[in-house]
């Protein structure tokens, strides 16, 4: 009997895994000793579809196989040891014939384009110790055959297609240090065998759709990582893990986990470097015995209703790098406001803080420009923070976000801000900040994402802005901004995608160098003063997707914008445009999915065709010259042409006057009807994103967009709301 064969025979394994181990054998039997490693080899290559980048143009006669890219034979047989082909850019099922390299230790065909199934022939590699077939596309179930390969140690299957259950035979890889089985569609519960794995030290189940609860069997391993964030699994902090002092990492995250933690898990996992336990329902305080793992480097709850506050003894932690405590229910004493940031002041490794979206309030300590020099994100937003931006935020020259918004905030931005010149985002909108926007924020030249709206800023637009050159969203609305829209900022290298301004008291024309913004998406100049006809070189930003420039003075003629092949929304209402609607508005029913051009001066006959065939995506209210229409539209007929009638056949003034009256009567009614629909919708807002809404209408702009006709005698004052 061979020595694979007593073996394997010594192991009691379930018959019919013995069963299938015995057909694969037999199916692919070859020739004896190193010509059956040359043959595998050859029918490996035989299954590849693709091989681009030349990896395995060494495989041929004219070379010994164990010269071959990625082949490593030993020294004594001549025998295949090892397979590595990871991140060989190949393509194709893995063959069978890779059963029949049996003193293979190690494959690894990691980060490739296979596709199919894993072949169960690999259980015949009762040497293997090391298998690597992550990020590829291989699905169908995990092979219990793999459970024969009795040697093996690491197990790396994440990133792929694979779904059924995780195998129960898996229990009896008695030598197993790491199974890796992330983001893939794995379903069930996570076997109780696993406990049996007393050398397990690495378990990732992260991203699966596993179900029920951790088993108490895993208590037995010696895992010292535990990773099962991204699936269906439910109970409470998983108790099996607190006997398991070796754990380094554990991570949790976007998953059921429910309840409090126990107040004494620092001490019952002294060794704790990672603790991920963000997006599940865990309540109760932060355990202050976190303190105590002086080695704790990584804490993130991120999305959870944990109550209480922040422990002041964190400031202890000295390796602690990552602190995302964001989106809980943890507040800061009414006495002691944000004092507990200058404990955090002392952990001189922090890159990352985050306390957004809690209940902490007071005013932001001048300790925060102590904070360690490493620190690249700092996010307050969604809290009750008063008072000023301390200048000395500036000494956090590290910083690439820095995010403030939604609080109560006061004062200027500081002038040092321009300090931060490492700054990529920074976010204040939604405080209560007044002055001028620094001019020295031009200074930080890779400013990618800028959010000062809903404020009080006045002044102009500083022309610095346009040295921000990766600047890509840029909002600014809500404010007291004057003057006009600076052409630096929009210049032919500017990067800018998204640029809102809306709702200031800006004026003068549109720059027509709007046309250079080559990668804009949408535009919102909505509810300024802006004037002037609307620039045809608008048609030169072919990606736009969203325009908003209603509620301006803009005049004259619609332009043929026929380049906005991909606009969504196009929003022109309540200005002072003129002359008849394009006909390019017709051919972009592919695209537009809102069109408003009501409250405007235009005339002529409106197109049945196109997005103009769907009321409920179009608006031409307010127009009182147009005509024609779909029926819905209820719009006089546009009048043919004819010879002019005899005077005798002509009605008489006052009958005239009836008839038009009465249509007005009809129309007014109906802008009243439309209007109130609206606000029933959506109230006012306030905040600054993208998208289209309407706003309040007052009754001088209806009586305006009606030159006065009939509307005292069907509307009082006030105010109509759309």
């Amino acid at each position: 009997m061979s020595s694979f064969s007593s073996h394997f025979c010594s192991v009691a394994f379930p018959a019919v895994l013995i069963l299938e181990l015995m057909i694969t054998s037999f199916a692919s039997c070859s020739p004896p000793g190193n010509e059956t490693d040359k043959i595998a080899l050859q029918e490996f290559r035989s299954l590849l579809t693709d091989d681009s980048a030349g990896t395995l143009a060494s495989w041929n006669d004219s070379l010994h196989f164990c010269r071959w890219t990625g082949v490593t034979c030993g020294l004594r047989h001549q025998r295949v040891t090892a397979l590595n082909l990871d991140g060989r850019a190949l393509a194709g099922t893995v063959s069978p014939y890779i059963g029949n390299l049996s003193f293979l230790r190690y494959l690894n065909l990691a980060n490739n384009s296979f596709h199919g199934f894993i072949p169960p022939e690999i259980g015949r590699l009762f040497r293997l110790k090391n298998l690597i077939l992550s990020h590829n596309t291989l699905g169908g179930g995990i092979p219990r055959n793999l459970s024969l390969c009795l040697s093996l140690v690491t197990l790396e299957l994440d990133y792929n297609r694979l779904h059924n259950p995780i195998p129960s035979e898996f229990g009896s890889l008695s030598k197993l240090q790491k199974l890796s089985l992330p983001n893939n569609n794995l379903m069930g519960p996570i076997p109780a065998s696993i406990g049996n794995l007393s050398n397990l030290e690495e378990l990732n189940l992260w991203s699966n759709n596993l179900t029920g609860g951790v088993p108490i069997s895993i208590s037995q391993t010696r895992l010292k990582i535990f990773e099962a964030g991204e699936n269906q699994l439910i109970g409470g902090f998983p108790s099996a893990l607190y006997n398991l002092s070796s754990l380094n990492t554990v991570i949790l995250t976007q998953s059921q986990f429910s309840g409090s933690i126990r107040r004494d898990i620092g001490l019952l996992l002294p060794n704790l470097q990672i603790l991920y336990l963000g997006s599940n329902q865990f309540t109760g305080p932060i355990p202050d015995s976190l303190s105590n793992v002086t080695n704790l480097a990584e804490i993130d709850i991120l999305s959870n209703n944990f109550t209480g506050r922040v422990p002041a003894s964190f400031g202890g932690l000295q390796n602690l790098s990552w602190l995302n405590l964001g989106f809980n229910f943890l507040r800061s004493s009414a006495t002691d406001g944000l004092s507990f940031l200058a404990d955090l002041a002392n952990c001189s490794n922090l890159e990352m803080l985050d306390l957004e979206y809690n209940q902490f309030e007071g005013e932001l300590p001048v300790s925060v420009g102590n904070f360690s020099s490493q620190l690249n994100q700092l996010l307050l937003s969604g809290n009750r923070i008063r008072g000023r931006i301390p200048e000395v935020i500036a000494n956090l020259f590290s910083l690439y976000l820095l995010a403030m918004d939604d609080n109560m905030i006061t004062g200027n931005i500081p002038m040092s801000i321009g300090r931060l010149s490492n700054l990529q985002s920074l976010s204040l909108g939604q405080n209560k900040l007044t002055g001028h926007i620094p001019s020295t924020m031009g200074n930080i030249t890779g400013l990618v994402r800028l959010y000062l709206y809903n404020n009080s800023l006045e002044g102009s637009i500083p022309l610095t802005l346009g040295d921000c050159k990766s600047l890509q969203d840029l909002r600014l609305c809500h404010n007291k901004f004057t003057g006009t829209i600076p052409s630096h900022m929009i210049r032919p290298s500017s990067l800018i995608i998204l640029l809102n301004v809306s709702h200031n008291s800006l004026s003068g024309p549109l720059p027509p160098d709007v046309g250079n913004l080559k990668n804009l998406i949408s535009l919102d100049v909505s509810y300024n003063q802006i004037s002037g006809e609307i620039p045809t070189t608008l048609g030169n930003c072919l990606g736009f997707e969203e325009l908003y420039m209603q509620s301006n003075h803009f005049r004259g003629p619609i332009p043929q914008l026929e380049g906005l092949k991909g606009i969504r929304f196009l929003d022109l209402s309540n200005n002072n445009l003129s002359g008849q609607i394009p006909e390019f508005l017709v051919n972009l029913s592919s695209s537009l999915q809102f069109l408003n051009l009501s409250l405007n001066n235009l005339e002529g006959e409106v197109p049945v065709r196109g997005i103009f065939g769907n009321t409920s995506a179009f608006e031409v209210d307010g127009n009182r010259e147009i005509c024609g229409g779909i029926p819905e539209l209820r719009l006089p007929s546009c009048p043919a042409k004819s010879f002019p009638r005899s005077i005798k056949h002509r009605p008489s003034k006052w009958v005239v006057d009836i008839i038009i009256c009465a249509s007005c009567a009809v129309a007014l009614l109906s802008l009243i009807s439309l209007f109130w629909l609206r606000n029933a919708k959506k109230e006012h807002l306030t905040t600054c994103s993208f998208g289209h809404f309407h706003e309040r209408i007052s009754y001088d702009a209806l009586f305006k967009a009606t030159d006065g006709f009939c509307s005292s005698k069907l509307v009082g004052s006030g105010n109509l709301y759309m």
